[in-house]
């Protein structure tokens, strides 16, 4: 059976108990820039004491309109200070996995946006130093070229790609399936969600319009060892999970 995880932002120990009946691991959200900590100051406690007897944890970092790529130096120092202080709290938090949005591309150059993310992700793999996995999710990305030129560039078996298939559904004319297909064992981590492919809904996994029994068939033929997170609305967590149970995907 897969690893499988479930993403929370506000109902921790709700999400925590599940997950510790369940022998899931746990996503979490609130540490993907400093805001949290300084309205709570002792969250890293507050989550570390939430965690136990979980051992899988992934944390979720900035989701700001990070600039990894881009040709202006001082957006990039920017985007390097916002993922190291998320790989910092995941050190904290013994966490081993991290998620990253890929970056808005905008105005730069796609070859040069290439060539320095991979000059950014190499430094920030350099300092990585208890060996997280961080996983760079695509957010608005039409095409999963980029990533892949990113990914291979890179070449570090601690850095890999997280297909959020809902993200792909409403952001891509590119089918999900096909998302799949091209990245193959570039996917280390999967986003679960559904939407109606107009918004970003994180609806339940079979509340949208995506054929997602044949996403999720497709994910375990070509990424079989990819960990699953499941990353719906609070009101539509206990749904899927009994979904993706009653279809044989998770216990």
């Amino acid at each position: 059976m897969k690893q499988f995880l479930i993403s929370t932002q506000s109902l921790l120990q709700k999400t925590t108990d599940i997950c510790r009946g369940k022998g899931y691991g746990i996503e979490v959200l609130p540490f993907s820039g400093p805001e949290y900590l300084r309205k709570t100051p002792d969250g890293i406690e507050i989550h570390r004491l939430a965690f136990r007897g979980i051992k899988l944890r992934t944390v979720h970092g900035p989701f700001s309109k990070l600039q990894p790529g881009c040709t202006d130096e001082t957006m990039r120092k920017a985007a390097e200070k916002e993922v190291v202080f998320s790989l910092r709290r995941a050190e904290e938090l013994d966490a081993g996995h991290l998620v990253v949005h890929h970056g808005e591309v905008l105005d730069t150059d796609p070859d040069e946006w290439v060539f320095n993310s991979i000059v950014f992700w190499k430094q920030i793999l350099s300092t990585n130093t208890r060996n997280i996995r961080i996983h760079m999710e695509n957010v608005r990305d039409a095409d999963p070229a980029l990533m892949m030129d990113i990914i291979s560039g890179v070449d570090d078996e601690r850095f890999d790609i997280c297909l959020d298939i809902g993200h792909a559904h409403c952001y891509s004319d590119i089918e999900t399936n096909e998302w799949i297909t091209r990245l193959n064992n570039m996917i280390g981590y999967v986003h679960l969600h559904n939407n109606n492919g107009s918004g970003d809904g994180h609806l339940g996994i079979a509340d949208g319009s995506m054929d997602i029994i044949s996403v999720c068939n497709t994910l375990e033929k070509f990424c079989p060892d990819a960990l699953w997170s499941l990353e719906v609305l609070d009101d539509y967590t206990n749904d899927s999970l009994v979904w993706l149970s009653e279809k044989g995907y998770i216990k």
